[in-house]
């Protein structure tokens, strides 16, 4: 019972690693979105602390406002403007 308690426990958390790795390999800006997992790390954190004083059930309707805005807000798979200006600071740093 063991080993099947642990891959239950341990499968959504190396499922999220997996996502992460293959859609940070293909990021353009890395920094910003090594930041943007943290973010959500720490707000995730707190959320969880939060359960504790409301329960789990209003954790829940949290969750799944936090989902629908996430999809809401993704951005879309069509390009339809002009790629962003490189930073000028970059720019500097590392000449074509």
């Amino acid at each position: 019972r063991a080993p099947l308690a642990i891959l239950i426990a341990f499968l959504p958390i190396f499922a999220a690693n997996v996502i992460f790795a293959k859609r940070f390999a293909s990021t353009e800006h890395p920094t910003i979105a090594f930041a943007t997992n943290l973010l959500g790390s720490m707000l995730g954190g707190s959320l969880e602390y939060l359960s504790l004083a409301f329960g789990y059930r209003a954790l829940l309707i949290v969750a799944a406002g936090l989902y629908i805005s996430a999809f809401l807000l993704r951005p879309s798979a069509r390009r339809d403007t002009a790629p962003p200006e490189p930073d000028r600071e970059l720019a500097l740093a590392y000449p074509p």
